[in-house]
């Protein structure tokens, strides 16, 4: 990734204030343009002179949990992206344009937006499956605190999403199709590949209630369109292989077992399973991106490089027919 690569925040537009309607708040930092942490100093106190004299007033304070989220507020680069979200779940994202200020009004300390930095924000919120998979983990759990990202391959296609919301022509990634799967897409936008590729090649329908922590040995349950047999799948990314023994042994005599290593990487015998191969998942890709996830659709999208005789920029030229299955 180049140095200059803008740095990745999470910036909760949810406080935890009393009284605070988060809908009211994202609603003024869209339309003021900016982002902040909360911790404001109220709307009948005097507003600190410089960032020095806030800084000094919040680490006084009696929660110095305020000081610390502020103080790396403030400490983020200005040209930064920013994520956030509103109450409906969306996505938006902004990038940080100025250095910290000090709103003093009624208005700005009713939705906790005091401490706030000028941000531009794209004109649309996205829905989850165009969001990197890394930004929406970071939401896990029930922090409001502003805190950095840094997932480098979140901080690559936060770049590219940003540039193509603000209408601007994305720079392009110098990856193969192959080296999009194997080392830019997360371990579930993998699975997620392999999933559409099982339903809409092999005719399986998946339940996705079957995705569980307590099933190791493979990521979900499948029922065949054709004559109703049942199969499982496992998928590995990186060097961590796929244990072809465990996923023969959760298979037994009754489902069908499919495997995918992005790197090739298995573990034991292979008689009696399926393994995908790279070039049969890439051909997918290319011929049906209509059924893509969204975030595995831009990943290829924003490449340019050859891949064999064929560019990823032809994706859409691709035939979308369906094809006979295997």
């Amino acid at each position: 990734m180049p140095e200059e690569s803008p740095r990745l925040f999470r910036a909760p537009l949810r406080s935890a204030g009393l009284g605070v309607d988060h809908e009211e708040q994202v609603a003024y930092a869209r339309k003021k343009g900016v982002v902040g942490p909360g911790w404001g100093f109220g709307p009948d106190a005097p507003a600190p002179a410089s960032w020095a004299e806030a800084r000094e007033r919040l680490w006084h304070a009696d929660d110095k949990r305020g000081f610390h989220v502020v103080d790396r507020f403030a400490a983020a680069p200005t040209g930064s992206l920013v994520w956030s979200r509103d109450v409906d779940g969306r996505y938006l994202l902004g990038q940080l344009v100025g250095g910290w200020r000090y709103h003093r009004s009624r208005q700005a300390a009713a939705v906790d937006l005091q401490n706030v930095r000028p941000v531009r924000w794209a004109p649309e919120t996205v829905l989850e499956d165009v969001v990197p998979a890394a930004v929406v983990r970071a939401w896990a759990g029930r922090s409001t605190s502003f805190h950095e990202i840094h997932n480098p391959l979140a901080r690559l296609l936060s770049v590219r999403l940003y540039d193509t919301l603000m209408d601007k022509e994305p720079e392009p990634l110098e990856l193969t199709q192959g080296e999009v799967v194997r080392e830019l897409l997360d371990p579930f936008d993998v699975e997620d590949l392999v999933c559409a590729f099982l339903q809409v090649r092999h005719n399986y329908i998946v339940l996705p209630a079957s995705h569980r922590s307590d099933t190791p040995a493979y990521e979900q349950l499948l029922i065949s369109r054709d004559d109703g047999h049942r199969a499982i799948f496992q998928v590995k990314t990186g060097d961590t292989p796929v244990d072809l023994q465990s996923l023969r042994k959760a298979a037994a005599k009754d489902a069908h077992a499919f495997a995918y290593s992005t790197t090739g990487a298995y573990s034991g015998d292979k008689r009696g399973l399926s393994i995908i191969e790279e070039d049969e998942l890439l051909t997918f890709a290319r011929q049906h991106d209509q059924y893509l996830p969204e975030r595995v659709r831009r990943a290829f999208e924003y490449s340019q490089k050859s891949s064999g005789t064929e560019r990823l920029n032809t994706l859409h030229e691709a035939p979308r027919g369906k094809e006979p299955r295997e």
